[in-house]
């Protein structure tokens, strides 16, 4: 096991206990594999899948809805109105999980968004 995790001709997996010819294919397997919560864009390992998403949210422009990471704000805030109209208020930039979230929230109160 100590000759897998430290020459540089493996790539391996300690939680799955498997070998990968070239890192990017141990790389590839972090990021599909259902059983690690690893951001690709960091490179970084986390504990479960509520610390990825909470880091996604922190640190990328990602529609968490649609699983898509965005260039910028810009980008991310042109999808939500594009893609997610109903749950999205363009006043103070927030997608809701439901519409009914988004009247009771904005519509007459925070934002007095007029909601079609």
């Amino acid at each position: 096991m100590q000759h897998l995790n430290q020459s540089s001709s493996h790539n391996y997996c300690d939680n799955c206990d498997r070998d990968f010819t070239t890192y990017s294919g141990l790389v590839q397997h972090y990021a599909n594999s259902p059983r690690h919560d690893y951001c690709k864009i960091c490179d970084e390992h986390f504990d479960d899948s509520d610390d990825l998403d909470r880091h996604m949210d922190d640190r990328h422009w990602w529609c968490r809805d649609c699983n898509t990471i965005f260039s910028g704000d810009e980008e991310l805030q042109d999808h939500f109105r594009e893609s997610h109209a109903n749950r999205y208020c363009e006043i103070c930039e927030t997608l809701f999980g439901s519409e009914s979230r988004l009247r009771s929230v904005c519509l007459g109160f925070r934002c007095d968004t007029p909601v079609s």
